[in-house]
């Protein structure tokens, strides 16, 4: 097998730039989608708020309801 097939044959990783490109390109996308759709951010940020304060309140009754509230507020957004 010569050199040229083995490194067309062999999976390449992504080089340090290309990894922090396509970084930057999903946080550009995020970025337009929030300027393009911004009901949906208040909306978001509302549900976050109301599962933080429901967390607090729940926080010494019960630690483990909090602590997966707060996880779910922690992941709105993110879909």
């Amino acid at each position: 097998m010569s050199t040229a097939e083995r490194t067309l044959s062999t999976p390449t990783l992504p080089s340090r730039l290309q990894a922090a490109m396509s970084v930057l390109a999903r946080e550009a996308s995020a970025l337009l989608d929030a300027l393009l759709q911004p009901g949906k951010v208040l909306t978001e940020v509302e549900q976050m708020g109301k599962l933080l304060v429901a967390a607090n309140a729940l926080d010494e009754r019960d630690p483990g309801r909090a602590t997966l509230l707060r996880r779910r507020a922690s992941t709105i957004g993110l879909n």
